[in-house]
């Protein structure tokens, strides 16, 4: 999978375009296929260092609006619904692990 990452904090030019392992889901999790993110003001300052904690490489992001890709129990009811998330690991990223909170229609 891609994924943009920051290796340390500064300008914009910090930002890295990576190829990463896919995210293995287990028990309780979904696999999320990012389909938008955002830029918002607090990605600029995480990116900055002015607000997260230096844990190197790191995903930035906070909101992603993602179809659900895979399910750790097939008979999940939510497989390829669409959901809006928090990716607790960075949200540019091309597919994340949540809990679903939401599903609604397509």
């Amino acid at each position: 999978m891609n994924a943009v990452i920051i290796n340390e904090f500064g300008p914009a030019s910090v930002l890295t375009y990576v190829e990463c392992p896919k995210p293995a889901i287990s028990i309780g999790e979904v696999l999320i296929r990012t389909m938008y993110t955002s830029v918002n003001f607090a990605d600029i300052k995480n990116r900055t260092g002015n607000k997260a904690k230096a844990n190197f490489p790191m995903v930035l992001g906070l909101d992603v609006a993602s179809e659900i890709e895979e399910v750790f129990d097939d008979s999940s009811k939510f497989k390829k619904d669409c959901v809006f998330a928090f990716p607790k690991n960075g949200a540019y990223a091309q597919y994340n692990l949540e809990i679903v909170w939401y599903s609604g229609p397509h």
